[in-house]
């Protein structure tokens, strides 16, 4: 056998075979979502990193429920230099029996119909008190820890990073936001 047929062997083996990696279990929306207390300011403590807040460093979301059952949402941005940046988009719910399953559009109008920038967007941790809340979606490629106040108590914190890591959550490449996290 040649070494191109060892190689093609090889890989047809390795395509053939599945992996035995561990998968991450299924995650898991909050049961139930009050939209009306979801709604308005929210403060970024944390994000898993992405292009569309690079170089941010201060962060808010701003929910706004519309007649129609749609949430518009409003992000602003201070990036590190000082600008300031924001992008609308809209939320829609996806599952109204708990509102924790969502999809989020930041397309232009015109770009809508292509489905280009709509992703899904769960609420998968929220305090009772709706303090703060933690969004991601079902890959966990995005995260984003969220809070009422610019400043989220480190204990909460810390208790939140042990949740998500016992939910398969990969945190090595965590982006905290500056001066978002006080000890108690």
């Amino acid at each position: 056998m040649t070494r191109i047929q060892i190689s093609i062997l090889f890989t047809l083996l390795l395509w053939h075979f599945p992996s035995t990696a561990q998968k991450p279990s299924p995650l898991m929306a909050q049961t139930k979502v009050d939209l009306q207390k979801f709604m308005g300011l929210w403060h970024e403590v944390a994000r898993l990193p992405h292009s569309f807040e690079r170089s941010c460093i201060q962060i808010t979301s701003e929910y706004t429920l519309k007649k129609d059952g749609k949430i518009n949402i409003t992000n602003r941005c201070i990036k590190e230099n000082g600008h300031k940046r924001s992008a609308h988009g809209e939320v829609k719910i996806v599952d109204k029996t708990n509102n924790a399953k969502m999809k989020v559009e930041f397309a232009p109008d015109w770009l809508k119909w292509s489905g280009i920038g709509k992703e899904d967007y769960w609420i998968i941790d929220i305090d009772p008190q709706y303090k703060w809340a933690v969004i991601s979606e079902p890959n966990r490629d995005f995260l984003w820890i969220l809070s009422r106040m610019p400043v989220l108590d480190s204990k909460i914190y810390d208790n939140i990073i042990n949740k998500l890591e016992n939910w398969d959550f990969d945190l090595s490449h965590l982006v905290v936001s500056k001066r978002q996290i006080a000890s108690s």
